[in-house]
């Protein structure tokens, strides 16, 4: 049996808060837990929006958590791959290039879109089951904005292949995006890897966290005094627990009692009460001790 290979694949268009890490949380506890590879890939082809220090910071954050990746990789330096399967999908025909009329200056007058061949697509998600949709609605898709310039549907499709990804482990906010992938998997002969959409999480509001309603960027705790192990041991529980009445585990009892059938399916409160510094560091002391 292969080994197990997840993935956290963060944008550097911002600074990420602690609902993104909390993705990479889970995908870094799932692949040790398994045996297996934590890989980081930084989605940067969004020339426009991505820049440096936010890439920065990014991988400022996993060191400051302990999440080391064993490979790292940056979406922009995979572009000749993505223009040849783009190529290809044009040359069979499953993929066109179709003429835009712009309604803003920022649109493209052609794109390409993939031919969508209807019907429906059902897969297993690993945490909510059987999810069935129906994709003539969906019509044909854009893939690209140029040869040079594929959307996010199809990049993560090529990388996730190329980089063995056995388990995508993501947001419940992409569950709408995996039928759009799996056609295009289909479509280039890819294999489909094993899906997990985790439960959102809510800010004490119960509004989706966000930077729009005044989430913090995850290096901000740690400037409030805030000790990673504690962050980590916080984090890992946003819908998540290790079916006891533990609740404060180290990073090794994490790895070793992370089992992803005990995710839930409802949505996690990030309640920033318990992220202060009083509450969290000293819990997180009593850990170590």
């Amino acid at each position: 049996m292969s080994s197990v290979i997840s993935r956290f694949a963060p944008s550097p268009t911002g600074l990420l808060h602690a609902g993104n890490y909390r993705t990479a949380v889970f995908a870094y506890l799932f692949a040790k837990h398994e045996g297996g590879k934590f890989v980081v890939r930084i989605e940067d082809t969004d020339v426009a929006r991505s820049k440096p220090e936010y890439e920065a910071n990014i991988f400022d954050a996993l060191a400051w958590l302990q999440l080391p990746a064993d490979e790292q990789y940056r979406q922009s330096e995979h572009r000749p791959r993505h223009r040849a399967l783009l190529e290809k999908l044009i040359s069979d025909g499953t993929a066109y290039i179709s003429k835009e009329t712009p309604k803003t200056p920022e649109e493209r007058e052609e794109v390409i879109r993939f031919k969508n061949p209807g019907g429906t697509v059902t897969f297993t998600d690993v945490i909510r089951g059987e999810i069935t949709t129906d994709v003539t609605d969906l019509g044909d898709f854009i893939i690209a904005r140029s040869l040079d310039e594929p959307v996010f549907h199809f990049a993560v499709v090529v990388d996730d292949a190329d980089e063995g990804v056995t388990h995508v482990i993501r947001g419940g906010d992409h569950i709408s995006n995996t039928a759009r992938q799996m056609l295009i998997q289909r479509a280039l002969g890819l294999p489909t890897p094993l899906y997990a959409h985790l439960p959102l999480i809510l800010d004490s509001n119960h509004k989706k966290l966000s930077k729009r309603t005044g989430a913090k960027a995850l290096t901000e705790y740690r400037e409030m005094g805030i000790l990673p192990e504690a962050l980590l041991n916080y984090l890992a529980f946003l819908g998540w627990n290790p079916g006891d009445n533990r609740e404060y585990l180290s990073r090794e009892e994490l790895i070793n009692s992370f089992d992803i059938s005990r995710v839930q399916k409802g949505s996690a409160i990030f309640d920033e009460v318990k992220a202060r510094p009083h509450y969290i560091v000293e819990e997180a002391v009593n850990l170590e001790e």
